[in-house]
């Protein structure tokens, strides 16, 4: 199979070639995403690898290579599912989720969330554009939070009991019924941007069994690693009315999704684009 045109999607896609079924490996340190079957895999990298997301100048937002996170709702019909960054450097600029309905479906379920102050549009082939104001994170300080670990590893299992202390559960379908969630216990990306103040972070998905719901940010924010405390941002990925608590207390809410705060002109929006023809190996 010719990887060439695939830009840097190219070294999974060519890894895809030999695969058997063995689960992909998301970042260092991360959660490790069910098994998938290879051509599903595949065809999500292809689908993921004609989607452009560009700032105001132009320039390409390159992707992280490789899914975030694979996952499977059979509950709420959802099949194929892989848990998508773009950005390389710090914090994900937008975080995007994809699934299909069925295996044979010949359509993908898409939502696509922003996480940044800058304008950005993401060009979607046979569907648009999607054009949202700047987002930006506010993250807020974590109470009682130790001071970060100078070693990467210490501060990792900080991260980790961090984690621990949020709660999630969210009302959906049927008859906007509650539903209990969990923090994934691994983070699915470490990150860091110190010229951003943020010397260390890790973001989290928060999910009805793997099925991303919410994606919860844990970061050492400071203008050096010694001067920077623990924060914490929360930002939606589903359709769903979500609440988030801290030590028990609710810190964080979004509205149902609807007309009026999603689309392509918002900072959370869900659509569906075809099912791409296979590429042959």
């Amino acid at each position: 199979m010719r990887v060439d045109r695939f830009g840097p999607f190219a070294p999974v896609l060519a890894a895809c070639a030999i695969l058997s079924g063995l689960p992909v490996r998301a970042q260092d340190d991360t959660e490790q995403p069910p098994a998938q079957d290879k051509s599903a895999l595949r065809a999500a990298l292809e689908h993921m690898q004609r989607l452009e997301l560009r700032n105001a100048d132009g320039q390409r937002i390159d992707p992280v290579e490789r899914p975030l996170l694979s996952y499977a709702d059979p509950a709420r019909i959802n099949s194929d599912g892989t848990f998508w960054a773009w950005g390389k450097t710090g914090r994900p600029v937008a975080f995007l989720e994809l699934f299909r309905g069925s295996p044979e479906a010949a359509t993908w379920v898409q939502s696509a969330t922003l996480t940044t102050a800058q304008r950005v549009k993401l060009i979607i082939p046979e569907v648009g554009l999607w054009q949202p104001p700047p987002t930006p994170v506010e993250p807020r300080a974590i109470p009682d939070a130790p001071t970060p670990d100078e070693r990467p590893t210490s501060r990792l299992r900080q991260i980790k009991d961090l984690s621990r202390r949020f709660a999630a559960h969210e009302f959906w379908d049927p008859d906007n019924s509650r539903f209990e969630l969990r923090v994934l216990v691994r983070p699915v990306l470490r990150y860091s941007d110190p010229t951003a103040n943020i010397q260390d972070g890790a973001a989290f998905v928060i999910a009805h069994g793997t099925n991303p719901e919410t994606v919860l940010l844990i970061e050492a924010i400071g203008p050096s690693l010694k001067e920077a405390r623990w924060h914490y941002a929360l930002v939606r990925s589903s359709h769903a009315e979500a609440h988030v608590e801290l030590d028990g207390q609710e810190v964080w809410k979004c509205e149902r999704a609807n007309a009026v705060n999603h689309g392509a002109t918002r900072g959370y929006w869900l659509f569906l684009s075809p099912v791409e023809e296979a590429v042959e190996p």
